[in-house]
């Protein structure tokens, strides 16, 4: 099947310097980036406009997502006050903060929603996965250790919740587990 799309639909989405991570909202209206300067940005996908940023210059930024409903998103990154790594949750609408950090010891290679937005899961560099409450931060599961460091799923190993979101894959190196 051939499809023909005709781009681009909006103005450029630009950033000071190379953008490191994007997300798409799951209704396709916004767009989060993520730039090597620690500014991370919500765009309107249509008009191509800015809506807000997040932690401008305030910490290294690793990545971003939405919520499966779009209403929130995370970023993971390392804070310049305390040096430690956190996920922390946003609304998606304002970008106002509206949690506490979901923190590991060592760096976090990746973070998850599940499909109903309930629960985070976070991957670390200390080898461990952590389950977190969406919605108060509590740590409901973790942390379960791994033989090696968790890798993110841009090395091609995916933290992913299961469709029903009973399960979770991870990946350390040479396993995977469920």
């Amino acid at each position: 099947t051939f499809r023909s799309f005709a781009l681009p639909v909006a103005d450029a989405l630009k950033h000071e310097a190379g953008v490191i991570a994007t997300d798409f909202s799951p209704d396709g209206q916004r767009v989060i980036t993520v730039a090597e300067d620690n500014i991370v940005r919500l765009w309107d996908a249509e008009r191509g406009e800015r809506i807000t940023e997040l932690l401008k210059n305030e910490a290294q930024v690793r990545l971003a997502k939405f919520s499966p409903d779009g209403r929130k998103l995370l970023t993971v990154s390392l804070a310049n006050s305390t040096q430690s790594w956190a996920v922390l949750q946003w609304d998606a609408r304002t970008g106002q903060r509206l949690s506490e950090p979901l923190q590991h010891a060592d760096a976090i290679t990746d973070a998850q929603f599940s499909e109903d937005g309930q629960r985070v899961a976070t991957a670390s560099e200390d080898k461990s996965l952590r389950i977190w409450d969406a919605r108060t931060g509590r740590l409901l599961i973790g942390p379960v250790e791994h033989a090696a460091l968790v890798i993110p799923l841009q090395f091609g190993i995916p933290l992913q919740f299961s469709p029903d979101g009973q399960r979770l894959l991870t990946g350390s190196l040479n396993t995977l587990r469920i």
